[in-house]
Parts: C-alpha cells; sequence; structure tokens
C-alpha cells in the first residue's frame, strides 16, 4: 500500500501550488491588459483607416 504523505511534503506542495496560481494569474492580467491598451486601439486604427479608404 501506499504510504501517505508527510505533512511537510504536503504543506510545500501546497505552496508551489498557490505560487504557481499567483503567477498564472499575473502573466494573464499582464497579457490582458497589454492587449487591451496597447494592440486593441492599434487594430481599430487600421481597420477604421481601411474603412475610410474603402468609402471614397
Amino acid at each position: 500500500m501506499l504510504k501517505p504523505r508527510p505533512r511537510r511534503l504536503r504543506a510545500v506542495l501546497a505552496l508551489f501550488l498557490v505560487q504557481y496560481t499567483m503567477v498564472a494569474i499575473f502573466v494573464s492580467l499582464t497579457v490582458a491588459g497589454t492587449l487591451r491598451y496597447l494592440v486593441t486601439p492599434q487594430i481599430v486604427a487600421k481597420f477604421e483607416l481601411i474603412s475610410a479608404t474603402l468609402k471614397r
């Protein structure tokens, strides 16, 4: 049978899981913010330029 993991090992694994989750949330929020405030306005501006060009 499998021996149960010691409490200390469980605590270390839980700490790594929490740390990984926090880093993943931080990275995803950073990417979302970058897309929202830097990339999206450029894309919208290009489409507006194309639209204005096609209307002429």
